[in-house]
């Protein structure tokens, strides 16, 4: 039995070179040269950009970095100290009181004019703004508590005052 086995092992031995040889092997290549392929106007435009960024971080890794600031937001500057005297002080003379007082004048203002037309003509009213209030008139109503309307023309409006009989004017502005 010991021919037979090595009958065998021999047989068997072959086959595997067999096996091997007829295995299919992967061909050789040459290595293909790669030609670089002419760039597009945006990949030329992103690599500029690119090396633009990078030496701008450079630049920064460079540049010297911010100030210790001494100013602080929240507190107030220090009042200005009041100077010395230069001289002598003296009081201005005093000026002359006018005895008669002018009665003060209300604030008023003509902001817009509006027309109605009736059967008996057109009526206007007045739009007045005046001592935080809004006062729509026509002639003879009271505005401001010392004027009456005598007339409401297209752009303005006449007022008399009932203390001193003075017309006051308003105009659109």
């Amino acid at each position: 039995m010991k021919t037979g086995m090595a009958v065998v092992l021999c047989g068997v031995a072959v086959m595997a070179v067999l096996w091997a040889a007829a295995a299919p092997r992967a061909p050789y290549r040459v290595p293909a040269v790669v030609h670089p392929t002419p760039k597009t106007e945006a990949e030329r435009m992103a690599d500029e950009v690119g090396a633009q960024a990078e030496r701008l971080r450079a630049y920064l890794r460079t540049a010297p970095g911010p100030r210790a600031t001494t100013r602080n937001p929240f507190r107030f500057a220090d009042p200005p100290r009041p100077r010395a005297p230069q001289g002598e002080i003296t009081a201005a003379p005093p000026r002359a009181v006018r005895e008669t007082a002018q009665p003060a004048v209300a604030p008023l203002r003509l902001i817009g004019v509006a027309e109605r037309v009736t059967t008996d003509g057109v009526e206007r009213t007045a739009i007045i703004s005046g001592e935080g209030q809004l006062f729509m008139v026509t002639a003879g109503d009271r505005v401001a508590a010392h004027y009456v309307v005598t007339a409401v023309g297209a752009d303005a409006v006449e007022l008399r005052d009932t203390e001193t009989a003075a017309v006051r004017r308003l105009g659109l502005p």
